[in-house]
């Protein structure tokens, strides 16, 4: 097996998120109310895509939107050779930044911050919870993180994307990451209260 069927295989992680998360939600529909982070991650994949699709759409004729000229094979189900396809920015890096992103602040929010969590947990403070979710789950944050880097590298190794187009698909994905972890905390936090009333 060389690099490139590696790279080839690492690059359909992204797809896998969406099935992941799918199957999740389906398989527990008896109790969505309580597993909110699912469907509000599958929402932030698919936004994420649209958006991206969005920007791949608008041509302005910058060399910086097209793909590397070796570019190949580099969309799922696709036999498209022509690199003078729009790259900017890189949708798996989107998506997989979005993931890795919304997977490290859940952790850390089911932790540390839910609202049933016990009241010596709260009373710390976020600089010290930080500390502590470091420290004790570095493996979760690393595995995430290492999502990242091997997807990027994946996409650039088969000349599927610039750097430019991996950096600004990965900060396109961490900034939606945050905003729909946001979304989920806050639905989760109404949800706790009006349970408690």
């Amino acid at each position: 097996m060389n690099l490139l069927t590696i790279a080839d295989y690492i690059s359909t992680f992204p797809l896998s998120f969406y099935f992941t998360t799918i199957y999740i939600i389906i398989s527990d529909l008896k109790n969505i109310e309580q597993q909110t982070e699912y469907p509000i991650l599958l929402l932030g994949l698919i936004i994420s895509s649209l958006i991206v699709k969005f920007f791949k759409s608008i041509d302005i004729k910058k060399d910086f939107i097209y793909r590397p000229k070796q570019a190949s094979y580099c969309d799922y189900l696709s036999k498209n050779k022509n690199s003078k396809i729009m790259g900017f920015p890189s949708g798996h890096m989107s998506s997989t930044a979005l993931f890795a992103t919304f997977m490290i602040l859940l952790k850390f929010y089911k932790k540390y911050q839910k609202p049933n969590n016990s009241l010596q947990e709260q009373k710390k403070n976020n600089q010290t919870l930080i500390e502590e979710f470091i420290k004790n789950d570095y493996l979760h944050i690393i595995i995430n993180l290492l999502l990242i880097i091997l997807v990027g590298w994946a996409r650039y190794y088969k000349y599927c994307h610039t750097s430019l187009q991996i950096i600004v698909g990965t900060i396109l994905g961490i900034i939606l990451g945050i905003i729909f972890f946001i979304m989920f905390q806050k639905i989760d936090q109404k949800i706790n209260n009006n349970q408690k009333q």
